[in-house]
């Protein structure tokens, strides 16, 4: 929740879903779905230096969060 700075009132609910207060799986899934969606649903991003969806699977494989290989079963 966000609070307005000098009056007792809320100004705005952050969506729950986007924190990270559930399972990693699950978050990093909602990341990853901008490498499956038409660029221009995320167009606020052009430009912006992201790293690719295998960097992101590699860097899931070294935490041992998936387990080795499980990138090959993924879909492009």
């Amino acid at each position: 929740m966000i609070f307005h700075p000098r009056e007792p009132r809320v100004l705005a609910v952050l969506d729950r879903e986007l924190s990270t207060l559930g399972l990693p799986l699950a978050d990093f899934a909602y990341h990853a779905m901008m490498y499956r969606m038409p660029p221009e649903i995320v167009a606020g991003l052009a430009g912006a230096d992201r790293p690719g969806r295998g960097r992101s699977l590699a860097f899931l494989h070294r935490l041992q969060l998936l387990p080795a290989g499980s990138h090959r079963a993924a879909r492009p």
